[in-house]
């Protein structure tokens, strides 16, 4: 199954229950991680045009930021700099 596809299933439950919902952020924020170019931008999309998903996807936003971050700090402390 494509990471697209798996997105696109876990952004449907952004209609779900509060839990739910939350649940489907965090999820979508690591699945975006595996593919920035294509993901970030429906997440972008969502918190512009979709005032239903709009803070769920800022919560996968968020969760995709914490990422990178983590990531390059963690790069920054093996090499070095």
């Amino acid at each position: 199954m494509a990471l697209q596809t798996i997105f696109s299933d876990v952004v449907d439950h952004f209609a779900s229950d509060q839990e739910t919902c939350a649940a489907a952020a965090f999820a979508a924020g690591n699945i975006a991680f595996g593919d920035l170019h294509q993901l970030l931008p429906v997440i972008a999309n969502m918190v512009e045009t979709d005032p239903k998903k709009r803070l769920f996807a800022l919560h996968a936003a968020k969760k995709q930021l914490f990422f990178r971050t983590q990531n390059c700090l963690l790069a920054m402390l093996t090499n070095g700099d």
